[in-house]
C-alpha cells in the first residue's frame, strides 16, 4: 500500500530534505499562532529600543538583530520536534 502520505513521508527522510524555519502557523497551548506571540515579543523589544533611543540611552544595533532560536526574526524558541533545534545545537 502507497498512498500520497507515504509518498511525503518518504520524501521528508530523504538526505537533503528542507527543514522547517517557518513556526508561524503553529499554535500554542492555549491556542495563540506562534505568528502572534513572536510579533508581540518583537514589537516589545522595538518598544524598549525606542525608549532608549529617545532617553540617549546606547542601543546595541547587533545585539537587537540577535535572537535565541538562530532564526531571522524568530524571538521564540524552535519546537523540539523540528529538525532545526538538532541542527543549532550541534553548530553551538
Amino acid at each position: 500500500k502507497g498512498g500520497f502520505g507515504t509518498l511525503l513521508k518518504g520524501q521528508s527522510k530523504r538526505a537533503g530534505a528542507k527543514t522547517t524555519v517557518d513556526f508561524g502557523a503553529c499554535r500554542d497551548l492555549s491556542g495563540r499562532r506562534l505568528r502572534h506571540v513572536n510579533d508581540e515579543i518583537k514589537l516589545r523589544k522595538w518598544r524598549d529600543a525606542q525608549y532608549r533611543r529617545q532617553h540617549n540611552l546606547p542601543v546595541d544595533e547587533v545585539e537587537e538583530l540577535k535572537t535565541a532560536s538562530g532564526i531571522r526574526n524568530w524571538h521564540l524558541m524552535v519546537p523540539n520536534w523540528s529538525d532545526v533545534s538538532s541542527v543549532n545545537s550541534s553548530n553551538k
